[in-house]
């Protein structure tokens, strides 16, 4: 109904219970069934796309299969900003032009060929992984690369086989294609970060067969190698499962420690490396915890997805000793980083806004930004708490959290439902102000199985606000509406502390699943601005357009205020979010 003059008669409020979402058609960039552009074929009808990512430009790059392909060529890379630049950056069973000869991207009736496990968006652009065969390749030997992948096309940076730089005859010894988030990363400079096998050469078994590589693509060092040596008279015994970056190129990495003094009370640590400074120790198990009475680490820093920042690190800490009693105060988060460590909340503590004390946190939930503020999924005990609302979301710094989401409170945009015990933290967005993506269930009052989930966004300026709900209808064409039963946003670190599927801007690249199987790949942009209705980063008419078309439905969407009730009052608070502007 864009460009349509609408006369509005409000005479009583409705309940929230009609389906609808408003999405802008020209936020979806691909469908199932859909053309697939640079191949004479169509996405699949049902789990035609893969993960999702958006870079630092807001252009999104996404891994797609194809109908009736064959097991050789059934998959893809593309990447688009909109359904008319979608453009293919590479296929399984492409030729690899700069090998030359018959080399082709490979992939077998058992898998191989392009790879989204360390699939990761960097400035501009992506990092992907892939195997090939042909003339000269040898299956484990020389079969796999690391690639950047651009609109301009695609660059192979590491190879398998390749000689190890900062080894004695050593070469890169590992399934380059199968490189996962964990171990992996790259960040919005372009820097790159890799935990790898090496072998041959100066190895020795599996003694200082790990080696963790930094730096620019095609300019990589050594950051740490086990059997090096370390401060204080220690040595690397063995690497852990993380390489880690930050915005600052800083990489985190996990250790198990050897040396004199060294036990299994004492052997496990974080190290942190600054190109041109080096590595610091930034925790040990065994070292006292700040803001505690003698208390010290035990056990591994436990760390989530979105832990690193330039901020640091943030992790949740097992204590033990000195003031520590078991099962009360044992758990704490902290944040760490060159200039120390500092607690930001305990297991114990009276938790804000509520009557209650924490009694542990969820370090999956963190949501850790360059400014150190951290969001989290707290649990409580005590005071009115009872299993109906013995969690919630806490949003701040040390000695400033407050309480921003809690079990048992009115879900927005449902008829009597509320908030259940579930918040999975999925991204980050920092365009000039915090904006947090959480998936919440949702429990009580029009929740069916069929229902149960809600996508919220979080903003200090416009609160919690529900997105998306397992159930709401969407229109993806013009004249097909479909009703949503999944949506994934990939969760996993981008390099800057934020999440992969969303940038800075607030970009957000996501997956719609529907109830008829097919799935479509959307870019909307979020922001703390309710008043830009459809996502699409600008507040103009087809905001005002779209709200009204809503507003007639009476669909959820419409419930501008989140009272559960659609009426003139909803109208009345957008056209007056809607005059203030987004800049207000």
């Amino acid at each position: 109904m864009r460009g349509s003059t609408i006369a509005l008669f409000v005479t009583a409020g409705m309940a929230c219970t009609a389906s609808g979402q408003v999405l802008g058609l020209d936020r979806f960039i691909a469908r199932s069934l859909d053309a697939a552009p640079g191949t004479p074929l169509f996405y699949a009808g049902s789990n035609g796309f893969g993960q999702a990512f958006a870079d630092d430009t807001g252009r999104v790059y996404y891994y797609g299969v194809l109908l009736g392909a064959t097991t050789l060529d059934r998959d893809g890379i593309w990447h688009a900003t909109t359904s008319a630049d979608n453009t293919k950056l590479i296929r399984s069973n492409d030729p690899f032009a700069a090998l030359g000869g018959d080399i082709v991207f490979a992939r077998t009736a058992t898998g191989g060929g392009l790879s989204t496990s360390n699939m990761r968006p960097m400035g501009t652009g992506v990092i992907f992984g892939a195997t090939f065969r042909g003339t000269g390749v040898t299956v484990g030997v020389n079969d796999s690369g690391v690639f950047t992948g651009t609109p301009a096309g695609y660059t192979m940076f590491l190879r398998r086989g390749d000689a190890a730089v900062g080894t004695a005859g050593a070469v890169i010894n590992t399934d380059l294609r199968g490189q996962s988030q964990q171990n992996t990363a790259v960040n919005k400079n372009g820097y790159f970060a890799s935990l790898m096998t090496v072998s041959g050469g100066d190895t020795v078994g599996t003694t200082n067969d790990k080696v963790i590589y930094g730096g620019m693509p095609g300019s990589l060092a050594v950051i740490a190698r086990e059997a090096d040596a370390l401060d204080a008279g220690l040595t690397l015994t063995a690497m852990g499962f993380n390489a880690k970056l930050n915005g600052n190129d800083q990489t985190f990495y996990d250790v198990t420690l050897g040396g004199a003094g060294v036990s299994t009370a004492n052997d496990s640590a974080w190290y942190m490396h600054t190109p041109g400074s080096g590595a610091v120790r930034i925790y040990r198990e065994g070292d006292l915890a700040p803001g505690t009475a003698g208390a010290d680490f035990s056990g591994q820093a436990g760390t989530g997805s979105r832990s690193y920042t330039a901020n640091g690190m943030s992790f949740s800490g097992t204590l033990r000793n000195g003031d520590t009693i078991t099962g009360v105060n044992d758990q704490a988060l902290f944040i760490t980083n060159a200039g120390g460590m500092s607690m930001v909340v305990r297991k114990g503590d009276p938790a804000t806004g509520t009557d209650a004390n924490f009694n542990g946190f969820n370090i999956n939930s963190v949501q850790h930004s360059n400014a150190g503020v951290l969001s989290f999924q707290g649990f409580l005990i005590g005071g009115s708490t009872d299993t109906t609302n013995d969690s919630g979301l806490w949003f701040g710094t040390a000695g400033d959290l407050r309480l921003i989401a809690r079990e048992g409170q009115p879900a927005p945009r449902t008829a009597g439902a509320v908030l259940g015990n579930t918040f999975n933290g999925i991204g980050y967005a920092r365009s000039g102000s915090d904006l947090i993506l959480y998936a919440m269930d949702l429990t009580g009052g029009d929740t069916t199985i069929d229902n149960s989930t809600g996508l919220y966004l979080w903003s200090e300026r416009s609160g919690l606000r529900m997105l998306f709900r397992k159930g709401d209808l969407i229109e993806i064409a013009p004249g097909v509406t479909k009703t949503i039963v999944q949506w994934t946003i990939q969760p996993g670190d981008n390099g800057n502390g934020g999440c992969m599927a969303v940038n800075d801007q607030g970009i957000v690249a996501m997956r719609l699943v529907f109830t008829d199987n097919s799935d479509s790949l959307v870019r909307m942009r979020v922001s703390d601005c309710a008043a830009d209705f459809n996502f699409d980063g600008s507040l103009d008419f087809f905001d005002y357009d779209d709200f009204v078309s809503a507003f007639e439905a009476s669909t959820v969407s419409s419930d501008f205020n989140q009272d559960n009730s659609i009426d003139f009052f909803d109208y009345d608070d957008f056209v007056i979010a809607f005059e203030a502007g987004c800049d207000a």
